[in-house]
């Protein structure tokens, strides 16, 4: 929808100022002006309204918008602040109307919420909550604006407030972070780095507060570690020129801590120590070099990162994934034997192997995520693949490979399995067919059993496994798995 012109705008404020009359529709719009967003709690505390007269003043500003482009309208999600029980605000975002007449109030450049995603919406939210936090205390307060420095380069903090003598404080709103966020963290850290590095920060404080909305716990730890980390990589060994400041969201709002030197007792330092100083819990890591590949510098920061949090982390990571267990062979064999008895007679040999395929088929059922992982690896894009030797190959190496991983099993070192053809002049078989090679008979013994296997068990076991394998696709339809068009 087109913007309204300015005619228009000026009939909207003779409307508001005449049908708005719960509140200042004036000081609301103000509110939403930094971010483009502001919850209803926020609203509240800002024109001293309940919430009942703050919900009948944004019905009376819808309704001065008729035919137009809205002045206000809910996002139909609400503020989540950590560690804060009780309902949740709903938030509201900043329409083309309302920034038109802004901008006729004198608020230029100001223009209609854009962001989209909700952590875009909560990350906005949240940094008004530091701006009208420095507001209440009597302090210039600047929002979400750049500033440059060197050619072309420009921060951009979330607020920048300004003491009575002049210097300024950098306060950034965040989040939860894992792994996941260590490009944008890198990214933030080094702009930093290179911004209090340029004469454009003379009057800056060289004290970057950092506002995190998460409860202390298992998150907040997690957090601080990864911001730690990255900015220990992107130090380089060396002390940064500036410190970096840590407090959950909730703690600071109950206290706003604004002064030029910041309360060590309240503030959790993120900085890293130089080398010299460096504690022997966080060791400089050594990224190593087969894993760099020419990486660019940003992707080398990245990834050394990343390696030190697996050296710190990864081991818990790797406990709580399956792991390998002889156990698994006596299941397989389990299955086999049910149906292929060399002792039975000849009768039972050549049936369908009905008590096999019954005991997989409850096996599956158990394990309701083997099946699924399994019936997508089936499945995809089963209907447009032109089927050929090379692809069914494929796709019965792929759901192996899936079926091994589900137990904790590499397809690699002492333990093969891998899908092949037999050669159809062959007399006794014929098409595709499963083998397993168990290199090394360790991998059915129980760590407190020291007698290895005979080659008879282990020739047994990779049988077992072969035709457990195989049935996934030869008695698919008896497993409750997707049949194969190729099968």
């Amino acid at each position: 929808m087109v913007s309204p012109d300015r005619t228009t705008l000026n009939t909207m404020i003779g409307l508001l100022d005449q049908k708005a009359t719960a509140g200042s529709w004036r000081t609301l719009l103000e509110v939403l002006q930094p971010t483009g967003v502001a919850d209803s709690l926020q609203i509240q505390e800002t024109l001293q309204l309940p919430r009942d007269k703050v919900r009948r003043l944004i019905e009376q500003m819808r309704a001065c918008s008729a035919g137009q482009p809205d002045i206000i309208k809910s996002t139909r999600q609400s503020t989540k602040r950590a560690s804060v029980r009780g309902r949740a605000p709903s938030i509201y975002k900043l329409d083309q109307s309302g920034a038109g007449i802004l901008r006729l109030l004198g608020h230029h450049g100001t223009r209609a919420c854009r962001l989209k995603t909700e952590l875009e919406i909560q990350h906005a939210v949240l940094m008004l909550d530091i701006r009208l936090a420095a507001r209440k205390a009597g302090l210039p307060v600047i929002t979400d604006r750049d500033i440059p420095y060197g050619e072309k380069r420009s921060i951009r903090p979330d607020n920048a407030i300004t003491l009575a003598e002049g210097t300024q404080l950098l306060y950034e709103t965040e989040q939860g972070a894992s792994s996941s966020n260590m490009r944008r963290i890198t990214t933030s850290l080094s702009n930093k780095l290179d911004f209090f590095n340029s004469p454009a920060s003379a009057n800056v404080s060289k004290v970057v507060r950092m506002i995190v909305n998460v409860a202390p716990g298992k998150e907040w730890e997690r957090t601080i570690k990864v911001w730690e980390q990255v900015a220990q990589i992107v130090a380089q060994g060396k002390l940064l020129p500036y410190r970096l400041l840590a407090m959950p969201h909730t703690a600071f709002l109950e206290n706003p801590d604004w002064d030029k030197k910041p309360d060590p007792n309240r503030w959790i330092d993120l900085s890293p120590l130089p080398a010299s100083e460096e504690k022997q819990s966080q060791p400089i890591v050594q990224v190593p070099q087969k894993l760099l590949r020419q990486s660019m510098e940003e992707d080398r920061l990245v990834l050394a990162a990343m390696w030190q949090q697996f050296l710190e982390n990864g081991q818990p990571v790797q406990d709580a994934a399956p792991r390998p267990n002889p156990a698994f062979f006596e299941t397989m064999r389990l299955i086999h034997n049910a149906s292929f008895n060399p002792k039975a007679d000849a009768l039972s040999q050549a049936a369908m192997p009905w008590a096999s395929i019954y005991l997989l088929n409850h096996y599956l059922r158990i394990h309701p995520a083997l099946k699924k992982q399994l019936a997508q690896s089936i499945s995809r894009a089963a209907q447009s693949m032109r089927w050929n030797t090379n692809n069914i190959l494929h796709r019965v190496q792929v759901v192996v490979d899936r079926f091994l991983a589900y137990h904790g099993w590499g397809n690699r070192g002492g333990m093969f399995a891998f899908a092949s053809t037999y050669d159809y002049i062959n007399e006794d078989n014929v098409g595709f067919y499963i083998e397993v090679k168990i290199r090394d008979k360790k991998l059915l013994t129980h760590s407190h059993l020291a007698i290895p296997p005979s080659s008879e068990e282990v020739k047994a076991a990779e049988d077992a496994l072969e035709w457990v394998l195989l049935a996934l696709f030869a008695y698919a339809d008896r497993l409750n798995l997707p049949t194969c068009g190729f099968w």
